[in-house]
């Protein structure tokens, strides 16, 4: 057994056991505690299943009175960075989230491990309200009051290049026509087709346009949109890139990357459109109201999640099974630092065009 399998298996043995007796009863999760416990005067330390925890790990804490579970289990952690507990758990997503500190984990919706994650990230410190201060994240904003316009490089095409110039040569041919037809009586036939040909190709522009820009997208310009409901792909399409061919449709449904991702059965890696409806029916059901769409342009994947609020912040913290995890977060201003509010599975690659930040606060 794994030096961290072991030790998860005992966190989990020790927090199953039932409370000391003398002691006031509480739920047995330990992050229903916050920082501002009054200080335990019955002689029993608050975190005492994390002291009993430590006695298996290579480097111990000083017991404190004043803490509780949380700010102990986050000490711990550090002080034995090697194991990277709370890096682990950071990128974890729950069944159910506590309030006071949304980055602990028992469990994960993606039935991964804690020892299947490869942290990213390194915990810095702890803020007086139980949050992580992280270290190394990649960070990118997320995108919700409008459509952007997408800058990207398409597969090259003679054919849609000539077509594409085809609409500029309509009024030139018009007004050859009015000339030839008006100035030569011995033309009047080669005016009159110039000016039919000229008037059907500027009649036909619009869709000559549409041909152009046209085609399979290559390398799109890096965006997350976040939309409140259930946005289908074909209306996402048609906002970012405006009409296109289902052939060259540039947004395909995650295969894996959220609660709601369902696989097609085949060769190629793909999302199937039944989550969609999976989707649909959670946003009319006891999520509704709390349901999002997140786009990603770098890597042209859609995704459905729920949360309790939008979040604004996309935070890269690491890797399990060949996908990276991606941590959306809300902005506490108040509180001055981030809410988990849901984990999503996208490809690695992405946090290449995210952006190195300093420390922030994940509460």
């Amino acid at each position: 057994m794994d030096r961290l399998e072991r030790l998860t298996l005992l966190k989990s043995a020790i927090w199953r056991r039932g409370i000391t007796p003398p002691r006031a009863p509480t739920p047995p999760s330990p992050l229903n505690h916050t920082a501002n416990d009054t200080p335990n005067t019955s002689g029993l330390y608050t975190a005492d299943r994390v002291y009993a925890l430590m006695g298996f790990f290579d480097h111990r804490i000083e017991p404190d009175y004043s803490e509780n579970d949380l700010l102990a289990l986050a000490r711990l952690s550090m002080a034995n960075d090697s194991d990277r507990i709370a890096e682990r758990m950071v990128s974890l997503l729950p069944t159910t989230t506590s309030q006071t500190a949304r980055w602990y984990a028992d469990d994960d919706v993606y039935s991964a491990n804690l020892w299947d994650i490869v942290p990213e990230i390194q915990v810095a410190g702890i803020t007086e309200q139980g949050a992580l201060v992280l270290d190394g994240c990649r960070a990118a904003s997320i995108r919700w009051k409008d459509f952007p316009e997408v800058a990207c490089r398409k597969s090259p095409s003679v054919h849609r290049n000539l077509v594409g110039w085809l609409p500029y040569l309509a009024w030139p041919t018009i007004i050859a026509g009015i000339v030839v037809w008006t100035t030569n009586p011995n033309k009047t036939l080669l005016g009159i087709v110039l000016f039919a040909c000229g008037t059907v190709v500027l009649l036909l522009s619009p869709k000559l346009f549409m041909i152009r820009e046209g085609g399979r997208v290559i390398t799109p310009q890096p965006w997350f949109i976040g939309v409140k409901g259930i946005l289908d792909i074909d209306t996402a399409v048609t906002h970012l890139y405006g009409g296109r061919s289902k052939h060259h449709r540039p947004l395909n449904f995650t295969p894996s990357g959220s609660k709601f991702a369902v696989p097609e059965q085949g060769t190629i890696r793909l999302g199937s459109g039944v989550q969609y409806d999976h989707a649909m029916a959670a946003a009319q059901g006891s999520q509704a109201g709390q349901t999002y769409t997140l786009i990603d342009t770098c890597s042209s994947t859609i995704y459905y999640f729920c949360a309790d609020r939008p979040p604004t912040v996309c935070l890269y913290t690491g890797r399990e099974g060949g996908l990276g995890r991606f941590v959306l977060c809300s902005e506490r201003c108040d509180e001055d630092e981030l809410h988990k509010e849901t984990v999503l599975r996208m490809p690695t690659y992405i946090s290449q065009r995210m952006e190195l930040c300093e420390w922030v606060a994940l509460g």
